[in-house]
Formats: C-alpha cells, structure tokens, sequence
C-alpha cells in the first residue's frame, strides 16, 4: 500500500490494484432473477470480512467488484452463466483509494456535500473535484474510487483544498 498525505495530515491510502471487473444486466427485470448476496438497491453495497467493498451497484443494472474475492465472482459466474449478465474485466480502471480521517468530508465539500449524496445509499457514481469517482462509506471509513487516468488531478485537488481548509460550500463559500 502506497500513501497519499495531502496537507494537514490527512491521510488516503493508495490500495494495491486488484483484479476487478464490471457486470452489466442483459435481461431486464434483473432484480429477481440474482440470487441472495447481490446488492440490488441503487446505490447499494456488499462488504467483505475485512470491511473493503467488494460489490458496489452503481448504476442501472451495473454492479463493479473492485476486489474479486472468491464468494463475489462465483455470484458473478452464476448471473453471466445464466445469461443475465455480461462481465468485463476492468482492472487497472479505478484506483481505489481508502480514508479513516474523518475530516474527508469537510476537504471534500469544496467539490461536493458526501454526507447529503450518501444519506440515502451506501455508493454513488459521481464526479469530484472533475474526476470520475465512486465514493462509499462504512462507518468511519471511506472509499474513494477515482478513475485512474485522473489520479494526478485528484491529488492536486485533494491536496489544495485541504491547504485551503475547506468549508461547506467550498474555500470562497460558494456553493457549487
């Protein structure tokens, strides 16, 4: 594991790629047909053990799996062996990144209000500081799913509005 410190101490932890794929329904209503464990609500999240997501819905019909553990692809084979879905293999896509600080919220509010957007599910797909990101949460601990090809970007972001002290509504106080 690699670490990103951005300032005032806030720690995101770069986390090892992994092999990971993307799993997009083809037959509509897909819901009844997947079996138990599959997150089926928008915005829905599967944990494992260790609490790292490990199957996130995050769009109509499309789950990511950023950590394929065994239990997880062997759900995913079931669903694509049936024909109700299509898995591509994506590793190298997302650069998963994990925060404990609980000031990610306040550095991140310059970009987007992580406490409005998850109050009401476990993930979502959205763009922060312009990057491609997913973010979940559990507890006191957050993932954040950056594209990778923005990787560069974010850290500039993160690191700049965490100097700047971020505020709700960003450093100048305006609502984005």
């Amino acid at each position: 594991m690699s670490a990103v410190v951005p300032a005032r101490g806030v720690l995101l932890e770069a986390m090892p790629t992994e092999t990971s794929f993307e799993v997009v329904a083809v037959q509509l209503p897909l819901v009844a047909q997947l079996s138990d464990g599959w997150p089926t609500r928008a915005g829905e999240v599967r944990w494992d053990a260790m609490g790292r997501p490990v199957m996130l819905h995050i769009g109509i019909d499309r789950w990511l799996l950023p950590t394929a553990n065994a239990e997880v692809m062997d759900l995913a084979r079931c669903a694509v062996t049936a024909g109700s879905c299509v898995m591509f293999e994506v590793t190298g896509k997302w650069q998963v990144f994990r925060c404990q600080d609980r000031s990610i919220a306040r550095i991140l509010s310059s970009s987007i209000d992580i406490d409005a957007i998850l109050e009401q599910s476990e993930c979502a797909r959205l763009v922060v500081f312009d990057c491609p990101a997913i973010i979940t949460r559990r507890t006191h601990v957050h993932w954040i799913l950056i594209q990778r090809s923005y990787c560069a970007s974010f850290h500039t972001a993160i690191t700049s509005a965490a100097a700047a002290g971020s505020a709700p509504g960003g450093p100048s106080g305006a609502s984005r």
